[in-house]
């Protein structure tokens, strides 16, 4: 039972955060989790680490490297060393050695992890910690394509069994994104119901950022706090790919009625949007209208263009519009523009309107 109240309250965040954009693709997975690196080598034989365990039934820690030589422990609170369950050393072709360590009912607080290298290599071994703590943060807005230039919001989501985790608990939020090997550009999450943040402290953080060069972008994020007098610390990671623009919007949209009988009984509403093709190929126009009630209705047009500015029209059928159980006034609330690689539709611009057609 308290699994389904803890994923009940991370719905309320994600829908929290989805309110901020309308039309934000969410993934990421709530899970326990947190990782981190330490290197070894002929200048320092050993080194080692900080991390929080807060209060859990399990928790299962892995610790990894390419190298078949190092050796690795954890240190809880009070100085005690813990050797590892299991040492798994990889065969050739691969080389490694992976120490795991499952843990019930661990001493919360500051533990360390301790590695040691004999060889004479400079090896990364890499730290690894899942654990059935209720305490839960997952990356929003990962795992979608946005455009050179233009904003891009990601958000993170921190709940445990007693609701949202906002700044008063999650004292430090380190996040950066990074292109391949190029420089890390840090980023700010903010949970401070300022811009993009519609509620200060209810767990969903969000943080908006542009990027002007287009490529693949890994994102990782890491949060340290303390919750009921227990220190915690939670990492995320995933992935974002920033895209030239293939089109754009251009001007106002209008509107219009289509009666080909002349009954006085529309059959359709045409929506026509000015679209500038940056090349020519086949493009997706999706627009979302709005009823005075809030339903919502949803309707594309796909088509070939060429380059340059043209007229594309979405059409809403009067048996769609009749699911809105109100006749008019509807408000254009979303437009969508995509362009089509091969088989796969990839967004390039989409706007936010509040101009409303009946």
């Amino acid at each position: 039972m308290r699994r389904l109240g803890l994923l009940s309250l991370a719905a309320a965040a994600l829908a929290s955060l989805a309110a901020q954009e309308r039309s934000e693709t969410v993934e990421g997975q709530a899970v326990a989790l947190y990782t981190d690196a330490i290197i070894v080598g002929p200048a320092a034989r050993e080194a080692e680490k900080t991390f929080a365990m807060d209060s859990t039934d399990r928790v299962a820690i892995s610790i990894y490297s390419v190298s078949a030589t190092p050796e690795a422990f954890l240190v809880d609170p009070g100085g005690a060393q813990v050797r590892p369950g299991t040492v798994i050393d990889i065969p050739a072709p691969g080389s490694g050695r992976s120490h795991e360590f499952l843990l019930t009912s661990p001493a919360g607080g500051l533990w360390k992890f301790r590695v040691r290298e004999t060889g004479p290599a400079r090896v990364a071994a890499i730290f690894t910690m899942g654990s059935t703590s209720s305490l839960l943060m997952a990356l929003a807005g990962v795992g979608r394509d946005y455009t050179v230039g233009r904003q891009v919001n990601l958000g993170l989501i921190i709940v445990d069994d007693r609701g949202g985790i906002g700044p008063g608990d999650a004292t430090t939020v380190r996040a950066a994104v990074q292109a391949g090997s190029g420089p890390l550009t840090p980023i700010t999450f903010a949970d401070d119901g300022r811009g993009t943040d519609p509620i200060a402290g209810d767990g969903a953080w969000s943080a908006p950022f542009t990027l002007n060069t287009a490529g693949r972008y890994q994102v990782v994020v890491t949060v340290a706090g303390s919750r009921n007098g227990r220190p915690f610390m939670r990492s995320a990671a995933g992935t974002i790919r920033v895209v030239a623009a293939c089109g754009s919007f251009q001007g106002p949209f209008t509107s219009r009625t289509v009666d080909p009988n002349n009954n006085r009984r529309p059959d359709s509403l045409e929506l026509i949007f000015t679209v500038n093709a940056a090349r020519a190929g086949r493009y997706q126009v999706l627009a979302t209208l709005r009823a005075s009630n809030g339903k919502e209705e949803t309707s594309k047009n796909i088509t070939d263009l060429r380059s340059g500015p043209q007229a594309v029209t979405v059409t809403f059928p009067v048996t769609q519009l009749r699911t809105l159980e109100v006749n008019g006034p509807y408000q254009v609330s979303e437009a969508r523009l995509g362009c089509f690689e091969g088989e796969s539709l990839r967004a390039c611009y989409e706007i936010t309107l509040t101009s409303s057609r009946r």
